[in-house]
């Protein structure tokens, strides 16, 4: 696929700071990874220009409500912003297997502003509650990070809002449902982030 923004740069970049927490994903449980104490206020804050020279942790999760870090089926994997050259995936091919549940084939680009996933195969996505995409960006220094104040879905991805959910459950993490869809070699989905600077007013 032919990154631009973050898709003409697909990587993205955040902070792990030491906040333990927790993790909501359409009505899905799992152990917090980000920053959180530090984060920027959403109301006022300045837009910041991208999350570049961030760490990213991202993970593919099915199928139970709640979902719990054992519906980790693949993918459990940190990588930074940035660090891919060429504008190449961040994850390339996942892959992966956990009980009957396997990981469809895919690129994922991870951007200053942005996330694709790029299909390299056919394949129905499970259906239910859950079943996609987990991105968490931290860093390992206390500083004050950029925070997600917004996600959707663009009108370049394969699919529509009602199909594919996109929520951010707090300031730090991006999830993506796209339980019960059928991706072919020529489907994406590709997130928009909307971003505020830390303590930007």
């Amino acid at each position: 696929m032919q990154a631009r923004d973050g898709r003409a740069g697909l990587g993205v970049r955040f902070l792990r700071l030491l906040v333990i927490g927790l993790t909501t994903c359409g009505g899905s449980v799992l152990p917090d990874k980000g920053a959180d104490s530090t984060d920027a206020a959403v109301n006022g804050d300045a837009v910041a220009s991208n999350l570049d020279g961030l760490s990213v942790s991202f993970g593919v999760y099915c199928c139970s409500s709640p979902l719990l870090p054992s519906d980790l089926v693949g993918n459990d994997s940190t990588a930074t912003v940035g660090s891919v050259p060429d504008d190449g995936p961040l994850f390339p091919e996942i892959s992966g297997t956990n009980d009957s549940n396997y990981v469809v084939p895919a690129n994922v680009y991870v951007g200053a502003s942005s996330i694709a996933i790029d299909f390299l195969s056919f394949s129905p996505l499970t259906g239910g509650a859950f079943d996609g995409y987990v991105f968490t960006f931290s860093s390992a220094t206390p500083s004050p990070t950029p925070s997600i104040v917004g996600a959707t879905l663009d009108a370049e991805s394969s699919f529509t809002k009602s199909e594919v959910i996109v929520t951010v459950p707090n300031s730090h993490t991006v999830c993506i449902n796209a339980a019960g869809i059928s991706v072919t070699p020529q489907s994406v989905i590709v997130v928009d982030l909307v971003l505020a600077a830390p303590g930007g007013r």
